[in-house]
C-alpha cells in the first residue's frame, strides 16, 4: 500500500516555514505481504502525510534512486555582413554569398565527488517527528515505505548553438552590363565547448551556516576554528550570499535574513557544495577581514578541518587582512567547501569573492544566488548532507 505525494523538495527544507498541501493518498497493492504491512501502519502513515517535517525524515530514511535524463536544445544566431565594391572594366558583375556555420555544443554528466566515500561519516538523518514519537521506530520506517516519494532527477542536457555568419560580397559593374553572375558557397566549422548546466533542485540549493555567540578572543593567529565542531550554535540558516559584513557599532545585527543577533565575539560557520560547471581554475578572494576567516575546498571541508590545513587564512594585522586561494576543479564534480569567520570585540569586516575559470563570480554577498551552490546532491549520495551543526567531525 504506498501514497503519492507531490513537493518533496519543499517539505524536505528543515528550515522552511510553509506548508505544501498533499493529495489524496492513492492506494497502490504490489504485493499481499506488502500489503499487509501497510494496512497494520496505516495510523502512522496517515499522520506522516500530514505533516511536511515527517516526510523528511522519510526522504531521509527511504533510498530514492535517482533518474537520469537527457535533453538537447538549439539556438540560432544568425549574422549578416554584406560588402559592395565596383568592377570599372566592363566584365560582368559578380555577387558571391559565402555562408559559415559555426556549432557549439556542450554537454556533461554529474559524477561522484572525488574522495573516498568511505572515509565520511553517515548521512545525517532526522530526528522521528513528533507527530510520530509514541510509535517504535521500526513501524515508523515500514510507514515510510508505504509512501510513495517522488523520485530525484537529474538532468543532462546537451546544447547545440547554430551561429551562421553570412557574408555577401556584392561586385558592381558599369551601367549597360548584363545580369550579374551569383555563386553561393558554404562553409562549416563545428567548435565543440564543455560547460556543465546547474544540477537538478530538490529542495537543496544554497549554503548552511550557523552563528555562535562566544567569546573568541583577540588572539586570531592561534584561533582553532575546529574547537566549534561540537558547539551548538545560537542559530542556523540557509543563505545564497556569504560575507557583506561591516558592523561598526555594537547594536544588534540580522546577519543574512536571521532576526538581530549580537554582532560583537561570535562566529559565522557555512558549508556546501560547488558543483563545477566548467573544468579549470577557481578563485576564491578574502577581503577586508576583521578579525579571521578560513577557507577550506575539498575533502577536508567535510570532515577533518583544522585551522592548520585551512586552504586560505586571512587574519587581522594592523588592519583587515586580504587573500587569496585558486583551486583546480573538474566540471560535473561536487566539491565540498567550508568558511569560517571569526570576530572578536568591536568592529566586524568580512568578504568573499568565488569566480568560475571564465572569471563569472558565483558567490559574494553581492549574488543573488547560483544553482551551482547546494547543500547536498538529489540523490544524497553523489554529494551527501554535511553533518549537522554542533555535532560535526
Amino acid at each position: 500500500m504506498k501514497h503519492s505525494l507531490y513537493s518533496l523538495a519543499a517539505a524536505a527544507l528543515t528550515f522552511s516555514t510553509s506548508v505544501v498541501a498533499s493529495p489524496t493518498p492513492q492506494l497502490v497493492v504490489p504485493g499481499i505481504d506488502d500489503s499487509v504491512t501497510c494496512l497494520a501502519v496505516n495510523v502512522i502513515t496517515e499522520l506522516i502525510i500530514g505533516d511536511p517535517l515527517a516526510i523528511a525524515y522519510c526522504a531521509a530514511v527511504v533510498p530514492l534512486p535517482s533518474v537520469i535524463r537527457s535533453r538537447t536544445t538549439t539556438i540560432v544566431r544568425p549574422t549578416t555582413v554584406t560588402v559592395t565594391t565596383t568592377n570599372s572594366n566592363g566584365v560582368r558583375p559578380t555577387i558571391t554569398s559565402r555562408t559559415t556555420v559555426t556549432v557549439t555544443s556542450s554537454s556533461c554528466n554529474a559524477i561522484p565527488t572525488p574522495f573516498k566515500r568511505h572515509l565520511l561519516p553517515p548521512i545525517y538523518i532526522p530526528p522521528i517527528p513528533a507527530c510520530v514519537t509514541q510509535f517504535p521506530t521500526l513501524d515508523v520506517t515500514k510507514a515510510c515505505s508505504c509512501i510513495d516519494l517522488p523520485t530525484p532527477t537529474i538532468t543532462s542536457t546537451r546544447t547545440v548553438v547554430v551561429s551562421p555568419t553570412i557574408t555577401i560580397t556584392r561586385t558592381v559593374g558599369p551601367v549597360g552590363n548584363g545580369s550579374p553572375v551569383v555563386t553561393t558557397s558554404t562553409a562549416t566549422q563545428t567548435i565543440t565547448t564543455r560547460a556543465c548546466p546547474a544540477p537538478s533542485t530538490c529542495g537543496n540549493q544554497g549554503i548552511e551556516f550557523a552563528y555562535y555567540n562566544r567569546t573568541v578572543g583577540g588572539d586570531f593567529a592561534n584561533w582553532r576554528p575546529e574547537e566549534y565542531k561540537t558547539i551548538q550554535p545560537e542559530y542556523q540558516g540557509v543563505t545564497n550570499v556569504i560575507g557583506g559584513i561591516s558592523f561598526q557599532d555594537s547594536a544588534l545585527k540580522s546577519i543574512y535574513g536571521s532576526p538581530p543577533l549580537p554582532e560583537s565575539d561570535f562566529v559565522l560557520n557555512h558549508h556546501g557544495y560547488i558543483y563545477a560547471r566548467q573544468t579549470g581554475t577557481y578563485t576564491f578572494t578574502l577581503n577586508l577581514v576583521d578579525d579571521a576567516a578560513y577557507i577550506w575546498v575539498g575533502p577536508e571541508a567535510y570532515s577533518g578541518w583544522t585551522g592548520a590545513n585551512a586552504d586560505l587564512k586571512a587574519v587581522y594585522n594592523n588592519g583587515p587582512a586580504t587573500g587569496t586561494f585558486t583551486a583546480d576543479l573538474q566540471e560535473g564534480q561536487y566539491y565540498p567547501f567550508r568558511i569560517v569567520y571569526g570576530q572578536g570585540p568591536r568592529i566586524a569586516e568580512f568578504d568573499i569573492e568565488v569566480s568560475a575559470p571564465d572569471g563569472t563570480t558565483f558567490l559574494s554577498s553581492d549574488t543573488t544566488g547560483s544553482p551551482y551552490l547546494v547543500r547536498f546532491s538529489c540523490d544524497r549520495a553523489t554529494a551527501p548532507r554535511f553533518s549537522s551543526f554542533g555535532f560535526e567531525f
